[in-house]
């Protein structure tokens, strides 16, 4: 269904949206935390209370607008669940690569009850937060490849963006594309079409590479 991967490509592009919790709004820096089927973000203890162990959770249900809450925007149902530092696992050091060590508060852990995008109601299975590039290395390795070489990555970014960007550094490759942390922001660079294998991805991450040197 095009809407349906249009839905799912918006939410893999993204890294923030407005979070609705209690009636509160809040900007909201979030990852794909593939292996556990979840978003990750880190929210303040006045949003929600910080979990002092497994057993002693807070879990509030509120509204996702991605990327900001407007009528064109993907709205997700969804549960947010306080987490320790433990079991927010390897998903932390994710977070830290896109967002920096700025962000105070503590883990949480966003699952995706149900949503609606353009008219259509989307179930809780509907969008697909696995990466298999998390198998094998693989993600690691197309990393690598991207940030050998800065200046070729800036000069690719600068060409598919249409702007310059400043020191990027490439933190995430999944089969719809690649996220860039620059000093202003996260940008993304997607794969056009989708990149099915590692291997794909990384013909294509050389052929830009090449096409832009």
């Amino acid at each position: 269904m095009p809407k349906l991967e249009a839905a799912t490509q918006l939410l893999w592009s993204a890294r923030t949206g407005t979070l609705i919790l209690a009636d509160s709004a809040t900007t909201l820096f979030f990852v794909v935390d593939s292996p556990n089927d979840r978003l990750l973000t880190i929210l303040p203890g006045t949003i929600i209370k910080p979990a002092t162990s497994p057993d002693d959770q807070t879990i509030l249900d509120g509204t996702l607008f991605i990327p900001r809450e407007d009528d064109d925007a993907l709205q997700l149902h969804v549960q947010a669940t306080a987490l320790t530092e433990q079991q927010a696992g390897h998903a932390a050091d994710r977070f830290a690569a896109h967002h920096g060590m700025a962000h105070k508060g503590s883990y949480v852990e966003i699952t995706i009850r149900g949503g609606k995008f353009d008219g259509v109601v989307l179930d809780d299975e509907d969008l697909d937060l696995s990466n298999p590039f998390l198998e094998g290395g693989h993600e690691a390795k197309l990393l690598r490849q991207l940030n050998t070489d800065k200046a070729h990555l800036a000069k690719l970014a600068q060409q598919l963006l249409g702007f310059e960007v400043f020191k990027p550094l490439a933190v995430a490759t999944d089969p719809r594309g690649i996220h860039l942390r620059t000093r202003a922001g996260i940008y993304r660079l997607p794969f056009t079409p989708t990149a099915e294998t590692a291997n794909v991805a990384a013909n294509r991450i050389t052929e830009l590479m090449r096409a832009n040197g």
